[in-house]
Formats: C-alpha cells, sequence, structure tokens
C-alpha cells in the first residue's frame, strides 16, 4: 500500500509542477505577444524610440519562452512576427550563413583578407596564414592543412600578426598580400613566391592594423595616435622612412582607435563604437545614426575601393556578435546575425561585386549576402 502512495504522490507533484510550468510559459509567450503588438502599433505611430524598446523586451521574453519549448508552434509565429519588426525598426537581418572553412580550438583567429574568390586567414596563436578558394572550400579544418605563411626561422623570421591585400600602384606593379611579423614585412605573392620586403618600421611603433591605397601602405599605431604612410620606393619596397599622416590637431580625436579602413579617406573604429573620419589627415564631419542595441565592444572595420578612386559604398563594422552596415554617410543599412552559434567574430570583409560580406569567427569562415531587411 505504501509504495502506491508513493507513486501517487510522485504523479500529483509532477502534474502540478507541469501546470506551473505550463503556466510559467504562456505567461512569457504572452509578455512577448503584448511586446510585439506594442512595438507595430509604436512604429505605426511613428515612434521609432519607443518601438526599439518595446521590442528589446519581446526579444527577451521570447527567447526565454523558446529555451523553454524550442519546437513549440506559437514561439515559431511570434518569431516571424518579431523579425518583421526587427527588420523594419532595428534593420535588423537573422542570417543562415554558408560556412567555409573550420578550424580547430588551438587556432587564434585574428585577420581576414578576401580578394575575389581568395580567402585569407591568419592565426595569431602560431602567426601563420592559411589561403583557400571561396568557391572550392576546403573539405578539412584549416589548421591540417599547410599554410601559405608561416615562420620558419629563415625566409620568414617573426610570427604573424597582421596583414592586408595590396593591389598595384605606385611603384608597386604586382599585387600581393603583405603580413606584419614583429617589425619586419613580409610578401606573399599571387605565384606562391614569399619574400622579405625590406621596410623602415619602427620598433617601438604599437600598430594594430594595416591599411593600403594606390600602393601606399598605412600603419595603425593606437599608442602614438597616428597612421604611418610609407610610400614605396623605386623597386616597390618601403625603406623610406614613413611621414605622420594624420595632423597634430586632428590627433586629439582619436582616443582607443581598434582599426581603421581606407577608400581614400580614412575611418576609424573606437573602442566605444563610434567612428572618426579623416581627410588628408584633417577631421571631417561624419557620424554613425544611433543603433539598438547600442554597438559594444567592436572588433573590426572595413570598406575599400572598388576600383581604383571608386570607393566602396559601405562601411562594415563587427562585433562579437554581429555586423553593422552603413553607408557613407552614417545611415544604417542593416545589422546581421546569426541565428545559430557561429562563435564570437574577430573580423569582417566585404566583396561589393559579388554582394557577399565574409566574417572570420572563433570557429571558421562564414559568408552571407549583402540585402536589406
Amino acid at each position: 500500500m505504501v509504495p502506491i502512495l508513493l507513486i501517487m504522490a510522485a504523479v500529483l507533484l509532477f502534474w502540478r509542477s507541469g501546470a506551473v510550468n505550463s503556466q510559467a510559459w504562456q505567461e512569457i509567450l504572452t509578455a512577448a505577444d503584448t511586446q510585439i503588438a506594442l512595438a507595430e502599433q509604436l512604429d505605426l505611430a511613428g515612434d521609432r524610440e519607443g518601438a526599439q524598446q518595446a521590442i528589446l523586451q519581446a526579444r527577451v521574453a521570447l527567447d526565454e519562452a523558446a529555451d523553454m519549448r524550442p519546437d513549440a508552434k506559437e514561439v515559431a509565429l511570434l518569431e516571424a512576427r518579431l523579425a518583421q519588426i526587427e527588420g523594419r525598426v532595428l534593420r535588423i537581418v537573422h542570417v543562415e550563413p554558408q560556412a567555409l572553412a573550420t578550424f580547430g580550438a588551438s587556432v587564434v583567429p585574428g585577420e581576414l583578407v578576401v580578394r575575389g574568390s581568395a580567402v585569407y586567414v591568419l592565426d595569431r596563436a602560431e602567426g601563420r596564414i592559411w589561403w583557400f578558394d571561396a568557391t572550392q572550400p576546403p573539405t578539412e579544418p584549416l589548421d591540417r592543412l599547410s599554410p601559405v605563411l608561416a615562420p620558419n626561422g629563415t625566409t620568414v623570421r617573426q610570427p604573424l600578426r597582421l596583414m592586408t591585400w595590396m593591389p598595384t600602384g605606385g611603384t608597386r606593379t604586382t599585387e600581393a598580400l603583405l603580413a606584419l611579423g614583429g617589425a619586419e614585412l613580409y610578401e606573399y605573392l599571387p605565384s606562391g613566391l614569399v619574400r622579405f620586403v625590406p621596410s623602415y618600421i619602427p620598433a617601438e611603433a604599437e600598430i594594430v592594423s594595416l591599411g593600403h591605397y594606390q600602393g601606399n601602405l598605412y600603419l595603425l599605431d593606437s599608442t602614438a595616435r597616428q597612421v604611418w604612410k610609407y610610400v614605396p620606393d623605386n623597386v616597390g619596397t618601403y625603406t623610406t622612412p614613413p611621414t605622420e599622416w594624420v595632423q597634430p590637431d586632428a590627433q586629439a580625436e582619436l582616443t582607443a582607435p581598434v582599426d581603421f579602413a581606407i577608400d581614400g579617406d580614412i575611418y576609424f573604429l573606437e573602442a566605444d563604437g563610434g567612428v572618426v573620419k579623416m581627410t588628408a589627415g584633417q577631421v571631417r564631419p561624419f557620424t554613425l545614426e544611433p543603433v539598438s542595441p547600442p554597438i559594444e565592444a567592436p572588433v573590426a572595420l572595413f570598406t575599400d575601393e572598388l576600383a581604383p578612386d571608386r570607393p566602396m559604398f559601405y562601411l562594415y563594422i563587427a562585433t562579437q556578435d554581429r555586423v553593422l552596415v552603413f553607408d557613407k554617410q552614417g545611415a544604417l543599412f542593416a545589422q546581421y546575425t546569426n541565428a545559430a552559434d557561429w562563435g564570437a567574430i574577430t573580423d569582417v570583409a566585404a566583396d561589393e561585386t559579388s554582394g557577399l560580406i565574409y566574417v572570420l569567427t572563433t570557429r571558421g569562415v562564414y559568408a552571407f549576402p549583402l540585402r536589406a531587411p
């Protein structure tokens, strides 16, 4: 008799627990529905700020409901409604990216360079660089493949930590990948040739990013709040001492630059998520449109030229969990997030000719279309 009573008590307790959980889930679902409806009303009324706040509250509630019952059709229906209002108000696009390459946990992904279908990935753990063709992605993890550039004690004497693609321009007649290791510059040519590039790089500089424009090499020095500009000599190397690109009265506008990008003008990404624009070393008026959620802990900035003297249309800013795209007037075009977990983003690149955005994350290299919400 006693075992039967115990079983009945357990069943009753389980039923009550299930009823409580069901009630809690329904309340959370109702809260999400209410906030989505409020966001829709505020959007129609032109209250964008109010709509943004309602969307954020709806997202919190809906994520909690999905954690409790991930396969519930009610969650899927509300998710579709929320995605629509997120797209209209926050310009959020939930992407399903194509995984182009993966690597093991020992890799510390640092930088990404894309040139046509050629993709270069820099691993800061070993100071090495891999290459692959995006039209024929590797079937094995990158760290099982041989790098195209790596410290070997002879040609490449230092671990590599930064890189940029250098098109032809000035006295440089061949395109190449340039990589910085310590204070030494190395070049990887499309033919597969690797060579040391004589250069005059101050050993005391705190270089955080490399850039290029018309054959000139630019180094962002975060400590000096300066960009060192190198003009190639008569054989295409950088043995001439650099000039200071940022003018003295403009240096105060840079506080903690983490990256920069060049399309003729130079855009500096600050640690607080702001962007400073300069032309010929002088600050120019430029402000990013406020976004929700705010930009926090940005990791990378990208823009480039589509062709000589023809800048790209957009600026690409990466945080660890999203990519934000702004036009060159600072208006938000879109912000992209991944519904699945692609790891933490460390770098971003784009090819506006093919209409693709590329991201380097702690799990691999991914690509997705550049499209409006």
